[in-house]
């Protein structure tokens, strides 16, 4: 702790001497200076020390070839930093858009929009095209006068890879392609540094681990069952335990990372080839266990991993209970579940497991579900009409019961709904739908607990 307090606070004589007088922009050196060393000291303590901390665009005009940027923060390869944000009210640049149509975009081609900056040669110390200067009015002179100074910026560029050369260091961040005369930004993961509990990669991972995890409790009860009552011999009993204690210990690991609002991007690999290790070892499959990290290429290299955990966590337990997940209809209206079948039924109830995006609040998201719709596909017009919720429901949050009986998931971020199927908005074998706003959508997920014959 000693060092870094020295190494934070030892500046230099040529930015400090006897006699000089502080002012305000003095105490903003400090600020950048300490922010730079912390950034030295994190570069050194990781693999991947550059890539986007944040960034948001505004798609409301992406058809007409038009990008708003709304906020940017990113570091680049050679630790230089990029920050931008629209809200702020001494903006240097009023209006940060990128115009497509100032390029000539041929149809049906597949582009990439780097994020980049002018490179620095030997004698282009003070290059125009890679600073911008900021002005700041907000500084009062030692005369009590408000007086404007102006501070060097490091200037972000957005060009497309047929421009992007030697004279620039970036990377991609946007996907786009041209179709009948309307752009279309495809579906592209840039190189992070930072991931937040949003992201879509740590969305799909945090499902996948879920339904591992669910997955593990039933293969384990299940074992530990049959080892109590001695129906499996020793050797198979010391080598199943030891699988499953080492996958429940990868999972939890990699499950508490995921609980975290910012994650570092080559901590979540880690973790998730680590599982993605033990799971192809237990299968004794290790065809793909050789997953190169790609920091460019970072959708691809998180996209292996989900395929091989969602390959061999369905290879190596076979299970009584079948978790069917609700889809969106084609309009994207409401979600639903294609069939409701006599499987689905245990004692007149039928039970959706509801399963919480990181971040969402439990009990708001129960209140929100005591008023949604849920109803068979043959009521659906006439519970619109008349007005009412459809089928009486009842919310479990304590899944301890029903994890016990019909060996499922019971965590603090899942909770069931129980419906009662003597009600008369249910009608076996058809789809069951539930209708509701779009913030329950984006905060939840929905499965039907299905029980296989």
């Amino acid at each position: 702790m000693f060092i870094y307090r020295k190494m934070f606070f030892n500046f230099s004589d040529l930015n400090w001497y006897s006699g000089m007088l502080i002012k305000p922009l003095h105490f903003n050196f400090i600020k950048e200076q300490n922010f730079f060393q912390m950034y030295n000291v994190f570069s050194t303590l990781s693999p991947v020390s550059w890539g986007v901390i944040k960034f948001v665009y505004n798609d409301s005009r992406v058809s007409e070839g038009i990008i708003i940027i709304n906020y940017l923060h990113a570091i680049l390869q050679d630790g230089s930093i990029l920050y931008y944000n629209l809200q702020d009210i001494n903006n240097y640049i009023s209006d940060f858009t990128i115009n497509l149509n100032t390029y000539n975009i041929e149809e049906d081609k597949e582009y990439y929009i780097y994020l980049c900056c002018k490179k620095i040669s030997n004698n282009e110390i003070e290059n125009q095209d890679r600073f911008f200067y900021e002005k700041n009015s907000n500084y009062i002179s030692n005369k009590g006068i408000s007086e404007e100074f102006y501070v060097k910026k490091i200037k972000p560029y957005f060009v497309l890879d047929n421009v992007f050369n030697d004279s620039y260091i970036g990377y991609s961040v946007i996907k786009f392609k041209k179709t009948q005369g309307i752009y279309v930004v495809l579906n592209y993961c840039p190189p992070y540094c930072i991931f937040n509990a949003n992201n879509i990669i740590v969305t799909r991972i945090l499902n996948t681990v879920v339904d591992l995890y669910s997955k593990l409790c039933k293969k384990y009860n299940s074992l530990s069952q049959n080892i109590y009552y001695q129906n499996i011999d020793s050797s198979v009993k010391i080598i199943d335990m030891h699988i499953f204690d080492l996958l429940f210990v990868r999972t939890q690991e990699l499950y508490s990372l995921l609980q975290s609002q910012n994650i570092h991007v080559y901590d979540l690999y880690q973790k998730s080839y680590s599982l993605v290790i033990s799971l192809c070892v237990s299968c004794l499959d290790i065809s793909g266990i050789n997953l190169v990290y790609n920091h460019y290429k970072m959708y691809e290299t998180f996209e292996n991993i989900i395929f091989i955990l969602e390959k061999h966590s369905s290879r190596i337990f076979n299970t009584k209970t079948d978790i069917i997940k609700f889809t969106k209809d084609s309009d994207n209206e409401y979600y639903l579940v294609n069939f409701v079948n006599k499987n689905s039924i245990q004692d007149k109830k039928i039970y959706i497991q509801c399963v919480l995006n990181n971040g969402s609040n439990k009990q708001d998201m129960i209140n929100m579900i005591k008023n949604i719709t849920i109803v068979s596909d043959s009521f659906l017009s006439k519970v619109n009409q008349m007005r009412v919720l459809g089928i009486q429901r009842n919310i479990i949050t304590n899944g301890y019961q029903l994890s016990s009986k019909f060996n499922i998931l019971n965590l603090d971020s899942i909770f069931y709904i129980e419906l009662d199927c003597n009600d008369e908005y249910f009608v076996e074998d058809e789809k069951i739908i539930i209708i509701s706003n779009n913030n329950v959508y984006q905060n939840c997920n929905f499965n039907l607990v299905n029980i296989k014959e």
